[in-house]
Formats: structure tokens, sequence, C-alpha cells
């Protein structure tokens, strides 16, 4: 089953802070998956795609919903 993290806005780049929970506490590698939400009923399901050194994740959408 995939987390779910929130974000307080819609770019492209996650908060360094929730990279890092990602990352490093919740062990996620590439290829896992993680709902990110962002408190205004949208949601989006994304897959781990790379996980450069020291700069957060990069990721890919999978589905998102209103």
């Amino acid at each position: 089953m995939a987390s779910r993290y929130f974000v307080a806005d819609r770019s492209a780049k996650l908060d360094p802070a929730v990279a890092h929970h990602l990352r490093t506490v919740m062990r996620l590698r590439v290829d896992d998956e993680a709902w990110l939400f962002d408190g205004s009923g949208a949601e989006a399901r994304i897959r781990i795609r790379a996980l450069p050194p020291r700069r957060g994740l990069e990721f890919e959408l999978v589905e998102r919903r209103q």
C-alpha cells in the first residue's frame, strides 16, 4: 500500500522535508509509489524514478484525482 503525504502547492517539486522523509525515513526506492495530497481534495499517485544524491527525488505522475 502506498503512503500519503501532504503537499502545500501543486508544483512539480517536493518540499525538501517531504523528499527527505520519503527517501530517508520511509526508505522509498526507485519504482516505489506514494500518494500526495494538497488539502483541497486533489491527490496524485507518484512513482519514484530516480534518487539523485542529496538532491531530493525525481518522480512521475501515475494518477491524479480531484
